[in-house]
């Protein structure tokens, strides 16, 4: 297997545009469980968020299992972005979460792209990977 990363401990990181905030959070996850669990939280935590999108990569078996979800926005726009950041830097066993508050303008799919993309850097940048 090529050389991976995770994590030891949750960070989050902030980015805003045009009104909307996207609050992002890295989490080390070790089963489809404890995801669907955080994911469940964030959700239950923050009643105002209009999308709590996500992408994971797990090492089950030997074999990376991915996911990423858009939670309603439009298709490709929120959790390929995110899943892409976590391929970038070769992560597993992790998990990005990032809730999205609504400022009252449409970004577009370009935009949506950009905010999730930029806002799940930005949380990982304050992240210490470990192999």
């Amino acid at each position: 297997m090529p050389e991976l990363y995770t994590l030891k401990t949750i960070t989050y990181g902030h980015y805003s545009d045009r009104g909307s905030k996207f609050t992002g959070y890295i989490h080390p996850i070790s089963d489809l469980e404890i995801y669907r669990k955080v994911l469940n939280n964030y959700k239950l935590n923050y009643p105002k968020a209009c999308h709590v999108c996500s992408a994971y990569r797990i090492n089950i078996n030997n074999r990376i299992d991915e996911y990423a979800s858009d939670d309603g926005e439009p298709s490709g726009s929120a959790g390929q972005p995110i899943l892409g950041v976590l391929k970038k830097y070769k992560l597993v066993n992790v998990a990005i979460y990032v809730i999205r508050i609504y400022g009252g303008v449409n970004l577009g799919i370009p935009g949506l792209i950009n905010a999730y993309g930029t806002a799940s850097e930005k949380t990982l940048s304050h992240a210490q990977r470990i192999q």
